[in-house]
């Protein structure tokens, strides 16, 4: 660069740049949260503060439909009442927690891959699936086969 062009830069401040992407961060956000229908879940299955059961951190999850889905690493309770997931700051502000209860899930399928186990959690009515990975589809899937035993 000359040194023309140097100092224009440095006229420049820069937190509208800052800003700019923030908002740009937002709008990109709670758009993938809409197509991956997280935003509908939420609003369906509102989570409570607290649920009893199997705590996972970090956890793998994905949520979306068959052709399209969004990944997160998330906070995870799989308990007998139902599976609370919650994403960490700052997607959380787009992706507010989810309580799934048991009687709301048609079915849990286990796909097993090279690496790791996948659960596929699918949803009474609703074209989002929810697939969770390694100890935490393992943890789901015994769950919702003790679930669904003591219910018949």
């Amino acid at each position: 660069m000359t040194g023309h062009a140097e100092q224009l830069i440095a006229l420049l401040p820069s937190w509208p740049w800052m800003l700019a992407g923030v908002l740009v961060w937002l709008l990109v956000s709670s758009m993938l949260s809409l197509m991956s229908g997280w935003s509908r879940l939420a609003k369906a299955f509102p989570a409570p503060s607290d649920v009893e059961g199997e705590r996972f951190s970090l956890a793998f999850l994905a949520v979306g439909g068959e052709q399209m889905s969004v990944s997160h690493r998330a906070r995870v309770t799989v308990g007998g009442a139902g599976i609370r997931l919650s994403v960490y700051l700052p997607s959380r502000l787009s992706n507010p927690p989810l309580f799934i209860p048991w009687r709301e899930v048609a079915d849990v399928e286990e796909t097993p891959g090279l690496l790791r186990t996948t659960a596929t959690i699918r949803l009474r009515g609703w074209p989002e699936i929810i697939r969770l990975r390694g100890a935490l589809a393992h943890c789901a899937l015994e769950t919702w086969a003790r679930v669904r035993h003591a219910a018949n």
